[in-house]
């Protein structure tokens, strides 16, 4: 098993994937008028309409109705990467170095979903995304910590806890 994308549904799925490729400097593959994908090397951001939540189940998903989770992106460059961007999307907040050693900024998609680039800028942060890039392979866990490129953090409280438990059980066996 390995972690693959996160499905963002939107109102307005066009506003979405130019938003996402601006962000992301990539182009967005249009699988259905209805769906396009962001392809990253790490995992995909795709981006459905309002339309195919009822290919599930009717009203099982809400755009613009996501709180509890966000998306980050680790960049080679933060600080280019806030220059080209800051006034072109709504900051939640500047750029800034976290506890945990990283630097970012935030900010909102158009349907409200937080997004966040960030890059390793404390020595502590810097050696532990060395180590995993040297390694080979990004194990379930590392992608749920310090995804390359793209992590989708869920803060629903039990679901993190649970998916890291399943991650590291996973482990061994997941490969880049």
């Amino acid at each position: 098993m390995r972690f693959a994308s996160t499905r963002l549904i939107a109102a307005d799925i066009k506003a979405m994937v130019s938003f996402y490729e601006m962000v992301t400097g990539l182009q967005a593959e249009w699988l259905a008028p209805v769906f396009a994908e962001i392809v990253t090397p790490t995992a995909t951001p795709a981006i459905g309409s309002i339309e195919t939540v009822a290919l599930w189940q009717e009203g099982r998903a809400e755009a613009g109705a996501t709180r509890t989770a966000f998306i980050e992106f680790q960049v080679e460059d933060i600080d280019a990467d806030y220059e080209r961007l800051r006034d072109k999307v709504p900051l939640v907040h500047e750029l800034k170095v976290m506890p945990w050693g990283n630097a970012t900024f935030q900010f909102r998609d158009p349907e409200g979903t937080a997004v966040s680039l960030y890059m390793p800028a404390s020595e502590e942060a810097k050696k532990r995304f060395e180590r995993d890039r040297k390694a080979g392979e990004l194990s379930a866990s590392a992608i749920w910590e310090q995804s390359s490129y793209f992590a989708a953090r869920l803060s629903v409280v039990g679901l993190r806890d649970r998916f890291k438990r399943a991650a590291i059980a996973l482990s061994p066996v997941v490969r880049a």
